[in-house]
This record gives structure tokens, C-alpha cells and sequence, in this order.
């Protein structure tokens, strides 16, 4: 879901990025453009990142080590989507919406957890399920603002 996606601006640099530890627990970063985290434009590994941290390439910005994304709808079958990821070699996905909205991100695991019912934890999951974290996460919105009921 879109409100549980670690984004990162595209203008920062491979300094500041890592200065946000949250990042770190990502294999692949969507970022944006112009201040905008609804305008996903790629997506950053944290390997390369890393790599380009150990070279001293603390002021190198995001957009120049970018990757493009691939865009799928809402509506688009699980089976289409895996189909399309396996062939273009690609782990991540965008989805959007019927107007092109950003609504989250998919990954190959995630397919795979759907397709075998159960969450797979590796040692840098912080969340088992993403979906309940952000239900979760809107209810305690709710609560605090009452007039989001």
C-alpha cells in the first residue's frame, strides 16, 4: 500500500540517502520527482547505493543511478503481472490506479507470498504484512483524529 512505501526524492544525494537509516531496509527504493511522492519516476537498489557510498560518491544524486520502473494497473491478474516481471528480469513494480494515481508498489515476493498464502520474513523485514501494518496504522489515525471517522 501507498502509505507504508519508503520513498526517497530523486535531487537528494547518495549522502543524505543514507543518512535516512529506514532506507536500509529496502533492497530497491522507489523515488520521485519534483517534491512530488505521488510522481514515482524509478527506483534505487540499496546495493549500489552502498557501492557508491564505499567510492566516496557521497554527492551523487539518486536520478543519476535510477532505474526505470515498471508501471502495472489495479486491474491487472497476478498471473499477467508475474509473466511481465520474470520476462523484463525486473523484481519491483509500480501499480497504479485507473488515472495513473500511484496507489503502492509490488515486488516478486510479494506474488509469490499470495500465490503460497504465507509471508516470508527475511532479517531485514521489519513488517510481516504490509496490508495489516497500514490498516493498523490508519485505525490509530483515526482514533487520534476523530474526525476522520
Amino acid at each position: 500500500p501507498r502509505v507504508v512505501v519508503a520513498t526517497a526524492s530523486e535531487e537528494i544525494t547518495i549522502g543524505e540517502f543514507y543518512k535516512n537509516k529506514s532506507y536500509l531496509h529496502y533492497s530497491r527504493i522507489p523515488v520521485y520527482s519534483d517534491n512530488d511522492k505521488e510522481k514515482i519516476c524509478g527506483f534505487v537498489y540499496r546495493q549500489e547505493v552502498l557501492e557508491h557510498l564505499a567510492n566516496d560518491n557521497f554527492d551523487l544524486c539518486l536520478k543519476e543511478i535510477k532505474k526505470l520502473i515498471m508501471i502495472a494497473p489495479t486491474s491487472q491478474p497476478l498471473t499477467i503481472l508475474w509473466e511481465r516481471l520474470t520476462s523484463q528480469k525486473t523484481h519491483i513494480a509500480m501499480i497504479v490506479d485507473e488515472y495513473g494515481g500511484f496507489e503502492g508498489i509490488v515486488t516478486l515476493e510479494d506474488i509469490i507470498e499470495t500465490i503460497m498464502g504465507i509471508e516470508i520474513m527475511d532479517d531485514r523485514d521489519i513488517v510481516a504484512d504490509m496490508q495489516q501494518f497500514a490498516r493498523e496504522r490508519w485505525e490509530e489515525r483515526q482514533k487520534k483524529h476523530k474526525y476522520l471517522s
